[in-house]
């Protein structure tokens, strides 16, 4: 994202660690594959 903030992390299993941020990169959720 535009302030250099981890939005997705695929890990070797293939799946996908998301990471929601706010305002100025609050860190606000993080799921895996879209679930909580």
């Amino acid at each position: 994202d535009p302030l250099s903030n981890l939005t997705t992390l695929t890990l070797p299993t293939g799946q996908h660690l998301n990471h929601l941020y706010y305002g100025s990169g609050h860190l606000h959720q993080l799921n895996l594959d879209g679930q909580l």
